[in-house]
């Protein structure tokens, strides 16, 4: 039930980011830019928390944030499991670059949100 959903929401996300794209590779690089948009956003709101608090506050927040990049990482690794030496495309097909993208972009918009909370 959990991957249906995980795809339903890949097959929706997929058809709305990408509904100019005409090939592939097109769709690949609109998604890879989409993700460097919500990357530089995460990455302004973050230095804005920076700013922001004291030092104390700024050392949790560093460490909750190495924390968090690392949860990034290794959800990455159970959503799209490789042995070592394994190529993604090989496995995934085409579509992969798009698939982690969109998935990337969504776990980054959410942190966006978490910090803009704060």
């Amino acid at each position: 039930m959990k991957t249906h959903l995980f795809l339903l929401f890949l097959a929706l996300t997929f058809s709305m980011t990408t509904a100019f794209s005409q090939s592939q590779a097109e769709m690949n690089r609109t998604a890879q830019a989409e993700l460097e948009k919500v990357d530089a956003q995460l990455n302004k709101t973050y230095r804005k928390l920076i700013s922001e608090n004291d030092s104390e506050s700024n050392k949790r927040l560093r460490e909750t944030q190495r924390a968090w990049l690392k949860f990034v990482e290794l959800h990455l690794q159970y959503v799209f499991p490789l042995e070592e030496g394994q190529n993604p495309q090989e496995v995934y097909g085409s579509i992969y670059h798009l698939e982690y993208a969109t998935l990337k972009k969504r776990l980054f918009t959410e942190r966006v949100l978490q910090l803009s909370d704060q």
